[in-house]
């Protein structure tokens, strides 16, 4: 009789670890909004966010739903800096002590390191996680470990009565999952790639070119600013997608002057998308809480929207400098030239007016018009050059070849102002735009390729005087 009931007994165990991992496997666990970070958002963001740092076999919100049950067997497939994380967690509270006499150049490693550990021991617990209270329900939020035991049932009951068209937050919830399960940038990439493979065989007219880009390259930012409530600005991710916005939206005011540059915007989106396809650890697209200095809606929408169409112009003219020095064709040369010069005149503007608009929010965030911080100093250093090769032209006529080099190698401070202070020197006020040990080697590797085609050009230039 007694063997009889420890069967039982463990059968039910069984029965309810069973429910517990099965609830768990389910896909739909990510599409359930949770609450963290201030705002609403999928499960599965928040969980690649909370993770980000560990070598998951799984799907993150999987490791999370096992966690949250206190699961610790999900323990096993987790490991951090190629450490287990099963006895890693055993030694937070010796991590704790060691905080404050840890050297500082390992200080930050520690800290994230430390950090990553104890979500992981609050999951265990059930006091990270949050869902509703009741399915389509975003204004009470439920710990896991508040459910007392009820967990799967309650979970389970959310899968099946969420819809996404009961409210804006729900369809904002989903439009996120889709951002973030399905990679909206691949499936941009994809259709750019077939757009350009098709207008090598076939001349397809400026209208539908530039109206496909335009759609393509505004949903991306249109969907971000009805999530978050802001321009979709603030990180690398985010302005390389506005910055191919801003060329396709150029290139049409363009085609109304009777320049033809839909293929230059093609070129330039299908590169920046492959860029964050291929680049997806350097880029976070992840949208997360504003630090206080950004959350004024004036200054970010102003500031760096005019940065970002200077960065727009600058590239669209560096690409446009690549084609006319490749294809150097004499009869065209010159009116070439002036329109290069045009572009580069616009974004000299803009860039300009985004420095003076800076330094007055400088002044307002931090009580100083100009520190000399390197992003500062960069922007400087690129407007600099561009205006200096502007005035050297006005003075001294360049002859169309070495313009059009002058004006790619002009574009590698553009590259060290967007991506090799964030990248390379990651130091100064703006910390908010880095990416902690990543980029050095896509920076560098940049540049190089900037020299080498400008050797190359300039050992040829003979061949076109």
């Amino acid at each position: 009789m007694r063997k009889f009931f420890i069967m039982i007994f463990y059968l039910l165990v069984s029965s309810l670890l069973y429910a517990e991992s099965d609830i768990c496997l389910n896909e739909d666990i990510g599409k359930l909004p949770t609450y963290n970070g201030g705002r609403v958002k999928p499960t599965i963001v928040w969980a690649n966010m909370v993770l980000k740092n560990l070598e998951i076999s799984s799907t993150t919100s999987q490791v999370i739903c096992k966690l949250s049950h206190g699961d610790r067997s999900a323990l096993k497939n987790l490991k951090l800096d190629g450490e287990a994380v099963e006895e890693l967690i055993k030694s937070i509270p010796e991590m704790r002590e060691q905080l404050l006499v840890v050297s500082e150049d390992k200080r930050k490693a520690f800290y994230l390191k430390f950090e990553t550990l104890r979500n992981i021991e609050g999951l265990l617990k059930g006091d990270l996680w949050k869902v509703q209270s009741s399915a389509n329900d975003f204004n009470n939020w439920l710990k896991i470990s508040n459910l007392e035991g009820h967990e799967s049932s309650h979970l389970k009951e959310l899968i099946e009565e969420n819809s996404i068209v009961s409210s804006i937050e729900s369809l904002k919830v989903y439009i996120e999952y889709l951002h973030e399960a399905y990679y909206f940038d691949g499936i941009i990439l994809f259709i750019v790639s077939i757009i350009s493979i098709l207008s090598l065989f076939l001349k397809i007219p400026f209208v539908p070119t530039l109206f496909s880009l335009g759609v393509l390259t505004s949903l991306p930012i249109i969907t971000r600013i009805l999530l978050s409530g802001r321009a979709p600005i603030t990180n690398m991710y985010e302005t390389v997608g506005f910055t191919a916005f801003s060329v396709v939206v150029f290139t049409f005011f363009a085609r109304l002057k009777g320049h033809k540059l839909h293929n230059y915007a093609l070129a330039f989106t299908l590169l920046s998308y492959l860029l964050l396809v291929v680049g997806i650890d350097l880029f976070n697209g992840q949208i997360v809480e504003l630090r206080p200095v950004l959350r004024d809606n004036f200054w970010l929408s102003t500031h760096v929207v005019f940065i970002i169409l200077a960065y727009g112009m600058l590239s669209l003219s560096w690409i446009m400098s690549l084609h006319y020095s490749i294809r150097f064709d004499s009869n065209l040369a010159v009116s070439r030239k002036k329109l290069l010069l045009s572009i580069i005149k616009i974004g000299c503007i803009f860039l300009f007016i985004g420095i003076c608009l800076g330094a007055v929010w400088a002044d307002k965030a931090w009580g100083r018009f100009w520190a000399w911080d390197p992003k500062e100093t960069w922007s400087l250093i690129c407007v600099a050059i561009y205006m200096a090769l502007i005035h050297w032209d006005l003075k001294k006529k360049i002859a169309p070849y070495e313009f059009f080099i002058l004006v790619n190698a002009a574009y590698s401070t553009v590259i060290m102002a967007w991506f090799g202070v964030n990248y390379l020197i990651a130091t100064g006020m703006h910390t908010y735009g880095f990416q902690e040990g990543k980029g050095v080697s896509f920076v560098v590797g940049l540049l190089s390729i900037q020299i080498m085609f400008l050797v190359n050009r300039y050992l040829k230039r003979k061949n076109y005087e």
